[in-house]
């Protein structure tokens, strides 16, 4: 809000895994860490979402940035143990990897 407080953007119980969010270019966009979407928040009167295309599906996107330069995003996938890069073009996203996956250790007690 403008006053510096919170308000609830979304409700909706469709949206429960909304995780990360960052802007672009002034946009805002937020994803699902359940279902693997990408979203930009489409803000005014009222919130709208809209589900952007992507080149290939994100596994589980939990923390999420704009890089250095603004013009995208940089996206860790906890399912697929990789960061990727996504650049927006209207509702079009590219999925580039950009850290390969590492292989886990198991737990030691």
């Amino acid at each position: 809000n403008d006053d510096g407080t919170f308000a609830t953007l979304v409700s909706d119980v469709a949206y429960a895994g909304l995780d990360g969010i960052a802007f672009v270019d002034g946009t805002l966009y937020a994803n699902d860490l359940m279902t693997g979407a990408l979203y930009r928040v489409n803000l005014g009167e009222t919130t709208t979402l809209t589900a952007l295309t992507l080149s290939e599906p994100l596994a589980g996107p939990d923390g999420m940035r704009t890089t250095e330069d603004g013009t995208g995003l940089l996206i860790a996938e906890q399912y697929a143990n990789r960061i990727s890069m996504v650049t927006i073009d209207g509702d079009n996203a590219t999925v580039t990897e950009v850290a390969a996956a590492i292989p886990r250790e198991p737990l030691r007690d």
